[in-house]
């Protein structure tokens, strides 16, 4: 006997959508915990580092008699000095990766609120506008029809997420009978206090 699935395409679209979601917003969350660890581990070498500094200095100038010491020592701290050089930069990209980063979470969970019904999103990019701070995203998703892409337009446009909107095109092709109208928007980020945060 065949078996027969009796749950709504519509609906299953729905969980995909969710899962896509989840795994997405997942994903995110995994490398903002990455970056966090990395930037931990990188303070406290730092500090550790410091330390270190400080007990050969003290050592320094206990044996500054002694001139072999001396020079072994001054070599040390010279080893050390350099690895700490190298450290703050390392720190420093850390920190401005950090640095006033877009809360994709908070973008992402106010778009799902703004998607209408008719349409759903494949994917979702991001680029940087050239020569400005500004983000391009790119959305790539299928509606039922026009009219519910042009809703998402004017959706997006007034979320106060995203400013610019702008259809870069709409192509209608068959899928089991219906018509589905596939597309491709541009929007610029928005950068308010609800999007950016710093850190």
């Amino acid at each position: 006997m065949k078996g027969i699935n009796l749950i709504p395409e519509e609906i299953q679209r729905g969980w995909r959508i969710r899962k896509w979601r989840l795994a997405f917003i997942g994903s995110f969350t995994c490398y903002l915990l990455f970056l966090t660890a990395v930037f931990a581990l990188q303070r406290t070498e730092m500090k550790g580092l410091k330390a270190v500094e400080a007990a050969l200095i003290s050592q320094k100038d206990a044996l500054s008699q002694r001139s072999s010491e001396y020079a072994l020592l001054t070599k040390k701290l010279s080893d050390i000095h350099a690895a700490e050089g190298e450290l703050s930069q390392r720190l420093g990209v850390a920190s401005e990766l950090k640095d006033r980063r877009v809360s994709w979470s908070f973008v992402l969970k106010k778009l799902s609120h703004e998607v209408p019904k008719g349409v759903w999103l494949r994917s979702l990019s991001t680029s940087d506008v050239q020569g400005t701070t500004d983000k391009k995203v790119k959305f790539l998703g299928s509606a039922t029809n026009n009219r519910a892409i042009a809703d998402f337009i004017f959706k997006i446009e007034n979320s106060g997420s995203f400013r610019d909107a702008a259809l870069s095109y709409s192509q209608k092709r068959e899928m089991g009978g219906t018509s589905v109208y596939d597309f491709e928007v541009y929007a610029t980020l928005r950068k308010t206090g609800e999007v950016i945060y710093e850190w």
